[in-house]
């Protein structure tokens, strides 16, 4: 097969730290599989095990912790194959936040705007093992959320912003499930444009 990722690449990848929930990485399976069929997964499937880091999807055990470099990689592998762009990042995050077996976990926070802000640090650290997540500003009136992330691993890799645009999605989904309306997002800080954490605005 085809050398999806270089060496020098995948090095760079594995030294990200941090642990995820196998639930995350399981719903990634779910949406390759939706979107590119068992042919797409088992592609996908194989391109990790000739890394040296066989991802089976659907056998991660749902609670239990993985590295948060098996997320980076694989969207890394769907850019490079699949050639996903922004757009189609962005509507992965948003399939992966609504599957079933995430809104049943996160369900009680969902009920208010309110509660959503401020239980938005727990929900982080449920699934995630570093950095901070924050909600420093919203309103209903106005009908937007800031949503912050400090400390999250700097990825350094050739296309860093991918998982911003999974990321953007993923909250717009969030905010969905609040606010029962449409949903739009954006990134209007980066780490890797100078400033010293992801922020996302998002609005409805």
């Amino acid at each position: 097969m085809e050398q999806i990722i270089s060496k020098e690449e995948l090095e760079k990848i594995m030294k990200i730290k941090g642990k995820v929930r196998g639930l995350s990485l399981k719903n990634y399976g779910r949406y390759i599989l939706r979107e590119h069929k068992e042919e797409g997964l088992k592609k996908v499937e194989e391109v990790t095990l000739n890394l040296g880091c066989p991802i089976k999807y659907e056998k991660l055990k749902a609670m239990s912790f993985y590295p948060l470099w098996w997320s980076v990689v694989t969207l890394v592998i769907l850019e490079k194959i699949f050639h996903y762009d922004e757009q189609k990042f962005q509507e992965m995050g948003r399939f992966c936040f609504k599957f079933p077996n995430l809104l049943r976990i996160w369900a009680k926070y969902l009920v208010s705007l309110e509660k959503g802000a401020k239980s938005g640090p727990e929900m982080y650290k449920m699934m995630v093992t570093v950095g901070e997540l924050t909600a420093p500003e919203y309103s209903k009136e106005k009908r937007y959320m800031v949503i912050r992330m400090k400390d999250f691993p700097i990825y350094p890799i050739d296309s860093p912003r991918i998982y911003c645009h999974f990321l953007t999605g993923y909250f717009c989904s969030a905010l969905q499930m609040v606010t029962g309306k449409h949903v739009t997002g954006e990134e209007v800080k980066c780490v890797y444009k100078g400033n010293k954490y992801h922020e996302f605005l998002v609005k409805w």
